[in-house]
């Protein structure tokens, strides 16, 4: 299990269950927030364990959507200019 599966937020928030019930469901919460910003026809890139969300930026996402996104597993990741999760990412 990654340190990101079991830590606390940095928004102070709990990290959600680790069961694969509670990941699913966790993954599909996240992914209906990013698609009331962007509905892309390719919205995601997966790679080397990491689940990359395209075409929503970070400045569009109200803060109360990137504090429950950052507890769901979502992060800004600056340098590839997209979001992204360890936690979702490659078996």
């Amino acid at each position: 299990m990654r340190e990101a599966d079991w830590m606390p937020s940095s928004a102070g928030l709990t990290t959600p269950t680790r069961t694969s019930e509670a990941i699913m469901k966790n993954l599909i919460e996240a992914l209906q927030i990013f698609a009331q910003y962007q509905d892309l026809k390719w919205p995601t890139h997966c790679e080397h364990d990491v689940l990359y969300i395209m075409g929503v930026t970070h400045e569009e996402v109200s803060a109360e959507h990137r504090q429950r996104l950052d507890a769901l597993g979502f992060i800004w990741m600056e340098g590839d200019d997209c979001w992204g999760s360890f936690r979702y990412g490659s078996a």
